[in-house]
């Protein structure tokens, strides 16, 4: 799987003096997403990013499938509270 990441729409070209300036994703900004990159790269090492190998946990899709069709039977909705930041929800 290959990641494009489109800058187009926080640029100064679609939101005027509001947005960022094409030349920065050159710059400054190429600095600051390097470190970030680096960043999430060890915390992928380190086993610790949750949803960013995500991938990997589809090998039980088909047993969370299974439970699915088993508790659609018995319930119509599902509420999940309080779950916290993005990767607490992949885990709940």
């Amino acid at each position: 799987m290959s990641i494009v990441l489109d800058y187009g729409d926080i640029l100064t070209l679609r939101l005027g003096s509001n947005g960022i300036e094409p030349e920065r994703l050159k710059t400054d900004l190429a600095e600051k997403f390097e470190r970030a990159h680096a960043k999430i790269e060890k915390t992928v090492i380190c086993n610790e990013g949750g949803f960013i190998d995500l991938e990997s946990t589809w090998t039980d899709l088909e047993e969370v499938e299974v439970l699915a069709q088993g508790y659609k039977e018995r319930f119509n909705a599902v509420v999940v509270v309080g779950m916290g930041g993005s990767s607490l929800g992949v885990q709940a």
